[in-house]
């Protein structure tokens, strides 16, 4: 039997992986409406696949947070005002909320689901 935080650390690597693809893919996030759905589609599998790798809820959290740090590394050499570093202007909201904002929507909210629906061990 595994232990439930080796469990979490098994359902990590996936996320990081999608998060290192869609961060070279679509490093401003997706632009149309075919990438936009590959997206969903794929970030729905992988937090499926965490969510039961884990089988912990855990993977609600460490899931999408793997994904974003990966994401982020994967664009660091980019330069634009919706990949670097946010600006607390009006034009740098508007950027952050269009930018990383909408990238999230579509690729993190589809991970976490996921794992709330996948079946918990009584310890966590």
């Amino acid at each position: 039997m595994t232990r439930p935080a080796v469990r979490v650390l098994l359902a990590v690597p996936l996320p990081v992986l999608w998060g290192l693809v869609a961060g070279w893919w679509t490093p401003r996030g997706p632009g149309a409406e075919g990438p936009a759905l590959v997206s969903i589609g794929v970030s729905l599998a992988v937090g499926l696949a965490a969510g039961w790798l884990s089988r912990s809820r855990w993977a609600m959290v460490a899931a999408p947070v793997a994904y974003a740090v990966a994401v982020e590394l994967a664009r660091i050499r980019l330069r634009g005002p919706s990949v670097d570093r946010p600006h607390l202007s009006g034009f740098g909201v508007v950027v952050l909320l269009t930018g990383r904002g909408v990238h999230g929507a579509l690729y993190l909210l589809p991970r976490a689901f996921p794992a709330e629906a996948s079946p918990a061990d009584a310890t966590s």
